[in-house]
């Protein structure tokens, strides 16, 4: 079914687009400021408040400070850096919690560093099996796929639902939808889990070979789920030059970077939806 988006929808994606930007840049000027204190504190106590507070954020560019944080010269910062690691619920930082697991010399520090790496696990092992991880906040559908290209409806939908799945689960706080669910069994889902719905309408569109060069584009429409209410809708392309004929290798390399970059751009903004 096709959607219009009304005057009024455009109006408000539009002040939606300022919204979140200026959400983002709150969110990013926390953390630069948290991580700044972190670094730079001569207190202890100050430097401990900041890796605390970076572990509520969710952001991951609280990992990097939190991670140099491991190497802090007093056991508290080190401490509440590692349980910050754990709380923020984030995956990269799995590999400094392990590096520092068996460097740490405080043993309450350590038994802290153990505790974390046991959570962050615990999420990282429920994404790959598909299952909803506890500090899943967004439960996600990849709903109808329209294929505009000359290729197969199967191979299409192979590429874009394999693509979209596996970059969901490979990031924090998603969970995503069984193809086919049932809209009641979606609701009661999202009840018990808590779980805030969105669904991905994607069209892809036929690609275009100019002399050298080829486009591939998409139609992107994200909609509440399973209330299928219109949140924001896109229509991104890209291109690479040096195809003289159609590559469907190519094709796909394309089409998968268009997706990735189509659920980062989604993952900036869903906290604003």
């Amino acid at each position: 079914m096709q959607c219009l988006l009304s005057a009024r929808s455009l109006s408000w994606l539009a002040l939606f687009v300022v919204l979140a930007a200026s959400r983002l840049a709150s969110a990013g000027e926390k953390v630069e400021e948290l991580s700044r204190q972190l670094r730079e504190s001569d207190d202890f106590r100050v430097r401990t408040q900041a890796a605390l507070a970076l572990g509520v954020t969710k952001e991951l560019g609280a990992v990097k400070p939190l991670c140099s944080a491991l190497e802090d010269g007093h056991e508290a910062v080190r401490s509440a850096a590692a349980a910050a690691l754990g709380k923020l619920a984030r995956v990269e930082g799995l590999p400094c919690l392990k590096d520092h697991e068996s460097k740490e010399p405080n043993s309450k520090v350590k038994a802290q560093i153990t505790q974390s790496i046991k959570a962050l696990e615990t999420i990282s092992k429920a994404r790959e099996k598909g299952e909803i991880p506890e500090n899943a906040r967004w439960y996600v559908s990849i709903g109808k796929i329209n294929n505009k290209t000359s290729r197969s409806n199967s191979e299409i939908e192979e590429i874009i639902r394999g693509t979209l799945t596996n970059k969901l689960r490979s990031m924090d706080g998603y969970a995503v939808a069984p193809p086919g669910e049932k809209a009641d069994a979606a609701k009661k889902i999202l009840q018990a889990k808590k779980l805030k719905g969105f669904e991905f309408q994607i069209t892809a569109e036929a690609p275009v070979y100019d002399g050298d060069k080829v486009v591939i584009a998409l139609k992107v429409m994200i909609t509440s789920y399973p209330g299928k209410d219109i949140k924001a809708a896109s229509s991104p392309k890209i291109s690479q030059s040096g195809v003289h004929k159609q590559d469907t290798a190519v094709e796909d390399q394309l089409l998968k970077l268009l997706l990735e970059d189509a659920i980062e751009k989604f993952d900036k903004s869903v906290a604003s939806m």
